[in-house]
């Protein structure tokens, strides 16, 4: 493993992190502008979807199926209004193995989260990138899957 690829692997993560807890916030303040009658909320999934994908594409392993946080009939994103469950000040890197071109990053989220996450990431062309298969920690020690 190289340094070099362990700081990508982790500026990479970390850049993601951010990215989805500023989608996160627009999501929140579009659906406050919405409740508070500030905006038409017609085209709500298509804009939280667009600002979803854009942060998918950036970062994420492009596969010819929906990322898995869409969903059917209208493969819509979901978001958590309440609080942001992304940034880089909630979830921390523990550890990164590297072998070959695929890399496992363990992750632990600040209270009031307080998950461990596994992330896997891919090196391609441009780059790490990480997989739509992000997997939870529970309570058994056993991982299983999380939507990203």
């Amino acid at each position: 493993m190289s340094e070099a690829d362990e700081a990508e692997i982790r500026a990479v993560l970390v850049s993601f992190f951010d990215a989805m807890g500023a989608w996160e916030a627009d999501c929140k303040r579009l659906h406050y502008q919405i409740k508070n009658g500030e905006v038409a909320g017609d085209d709500k999934f298509e804009r939280i979807t667009a600002g979803f994908m854009e942060v998918f594409e950036r970062f994420c392993v492009l596969t010819s199926k929906p990322p898995k946080r869409t969903f059917p009939p209208d493969n819509f994103v979901s978001y958590y209004p309440l609080r942001p469950t992304y940034g880089a000040d909630l979830e921390k890197i523990e550890a990164v193995e590297i072998a070959g071109n695929k890399a496992i990053a363990l992750t632990q989220t600040t209270p009031p989260l307080l998950q461990r996450y596994r992330y896997e990431l891919q090196r391609g062309a441009d780059g790490w990138r990480i997989k739509d298969n992000r997997k939870v920690l529970r309570t058994d020690g056993k991982f299983q899957a999380a939507d990203l």
